[in-house]
């Protein structure tokens, strides 16, 4: 008896710790590295996995600009925003933290853990860690209301070409 549940202990714990080692932050999104995947837009998917302490995002868009994804409100105004960008002096892909104040954004003190980002042709990958609390915001609950965005170009001055929100169920 002791055997068997030291058994299906063993199992349910190492799937969990194994499927968050499926996530390596290196800017390439392979098949069933992230355990959701949202498809809010033809030219946008925004991927996502987390644990007990951190949040793993992952950003894929044919687009050719500024890409972003926020917590925390259905609409720009309050959320925490996560946006990737292509640095011009340094010719890489970046993420900053902001938190949406009206219809703009404002610079907030940075929680991105690490991240790594790529460009193939016209297509744009950015990974991302988090922590689950940013700030006074816990990433967790049933429908937890989020935002994406993305634009024609780099500069964070420039108006989204294309923006929505969803709902994600942080459970465990």
């Amino acid at each position: 008896m002791v055997r068997n549940v030291f058994w299906v202990l063993f199992v349910f714990l190492g799937s969990y710790v194994f499927a968050q080692s499926l996530v390596k932050v290196d800017g390439v999104i392979g098949d069933g590295e992230y355990e959701f995947k949202y498809d809010v837009d033809k030219n946008y998917v925004i991927y996502l996995s987390y644990d007990d302490s951190k949040v793993y995002v992952g950003l894929k868009g044919n687009v050719s600009g500024w890409m972003a994804v926020g917590f925390g409100s259905p609409i720009m105004n309050n959320a925490i925003m996560f946006i990737s960008y292509l640095d011009k002096d340094s010719g890489k892909l970046v993420v900053n933290q902001f938190i949406g104040v009206g219809h703009s954004v404002k610079p907030i003190s940075n929680e991105v853990i690490s991240y790594f980002g790529s460009i193939d042709g016209s297509t744009r990958v950015l990974e991302f860690v988090i922590p689950r609390k940013l700030g006074n915001v816990e990433l967790k609950g049933r429908n937890f209301y989020s935002i994406w965005a993305y634009a024609k170009n780099d500069s964070l001055r420039t108006h989204h070409s294309r923006k929505g929100n969803f709902k994600i169920n942080f459970l465990k």
